[in-house]
């Protein structure tokens, strides 16, 4: 779960569907989006933070820090859902 989306939109007192409607999508995608059950695309996420109010970094670098496995003296952030669903 995008556990910092979902504190940001509720800290502006957005709905799912207020905030839905701002990014001009379905209150189905974006709930299927905050649960981390969709893969969201990079303009979506710029758009995300421009209706909150913040930075890209600040809604999801901590999800992907968390997240985040190491694999020698690389990081392959790309392969954590997969990972995550192989589990």
């Amino acid at each position: 779960m995008l556990t910092e989306l979902q504190n940001k939109r509720k800290k502006h007192n957005y709905s799912l569907q207020a905030m839905a409607n701002k990014l001009h999508i379905s209150k189905t995608y974006y709930w299927q989006l905050e649960q981390d059950n969709r893969r969201l695309p990079y303009d979506l996420a710029v758009k995300m933070a421009t209706v909150l109010h913040c930075t890209t970094d600040e809604l999801f670098a901590n999800y992907y820090m968390e997240n985040l496995e190491l694999k020698g003296e690389r990081c392959y952030v790309n392969e954590v859902k997969k990972n995550k669903k192989a589990k």
